[in-house]
């Protein structure tokens, strides 16, 4: 079970944290998590993390990636090579015009074809894992996304996509886990999608303090993000559980008249209803 109390602790960062943050691999016995390291105006950081770094702080390293890619890629000079290239790149070409065609199973199919001729092009088993994840196998977009990670281990935007994939199947243990990698490896760290995805692994954890930060933290970071709405929703939801009514019935005002989908105005007047 993922502990509520010290995930922030092991995501090692917070919205408002300055740029040189990073999330650092926990290099002590269980129940010691990472912690953050910051180079400059460590005050910036919330009470909490601030303390649990200068607790923990210690070295630098990137979080250790378990899995490297053992195989041998062939000479890319070869013809052979060239020609999967090619293969690939059409059969890649072919699902990206299905997709935007929204014909989601005739995308699939030409991203698996992509991927039978170069199964390491990350570009392609990342655009393979969103067809999969529109038609809701999940489970297929995490293994597609996992492979990727194995061959490009560094990379930060297709660690946010795995973690928010773990999220989506409730698995919260790697889902923190992938977030820590993403945090450590991405060029800005103050990226909202990713920020988004922290704040709703908090609050699936029941850590209503710690969501609620991130979640005004990406409406800081971008008051125009295409996930407002949806936000908005969550805060007030947030603030209804933790009696913070006043807050609470503001979130819902601002949205009753264009609630984020699925949801329904109905939904929110119900939620304004149980605050009165």
């Amino acid at each position: 079970r993922c502990d509520p109390t010290s995930v922030l602790s092991v995501l090692g960062c917070s919205p408002a944290s300055p740029r040189s943050s990073r999330c650092i691999a926990p290099s002590s016995p269980p129940g010691l998590w990472p912690s953050c390291r910051t180079a400059r105006q460590r005050g910036s950081l919330p009470c909490a993390m601030a303390k649990h770094a200068h607790q923990h702080a210690s070295g630098g390293k990137a979080p250790a990636d378990k899995a490297q890619s053992s195989q041998e890629l062939p000479d890319p000079s070869s013809l052979a090579v060239r020609l999967r290239d090619a293969n690939e790149a059409m059969w890649a070409r072919i699902g990206a015009v299905a997709e935007v065609m929204d014909d989601l199973e005739r995308a699939s199919t030409a991203y698996e074809c992509a991927l039978r001729h170069n199964p390491y092009k990350t570009s392609t088993l990342a655009a393979a894992a969103e067809v999969y994840r529109r038609r809701d196998n999940l489970g297929k977009a995490s293994d597609c996304l996992q492979r990727a990670v194995k061959v490009e281990p560094n990379n930060g935007d297709l660690w946010s996509k795995l973690a928010f994939t773990y999220l989506l199947t409730d698995d919260l243990q790697n889902a923190y886990t992938a977030y820590q990698h993403a945090l450590f490896h991405l060029p800005n760290p103050k990226d909202t999608q990713v920020w988004y995805g922290i704040g709703m692994l908090y609050e699936r954890c029941g850590s209503f303090d710690h969501a609620e930060e991130a979640f005004a933290g990406v409406l800081k970071m971008d008051p125009n993000t295409d996930k407002k709405q949806e936000i908005l929703y969550r805060l007030g939801a947030i603030y209804k559980q933790t009696q913070k009514y006043s807050q609470s019935l503001e979130c819902f005002a601002l949205i009753v008249n264009n609630p984020p989908p699925p949801r329904t105005a109905a939904d929110v007047w119900l939620h304004i209803g149980h605050i009165y």
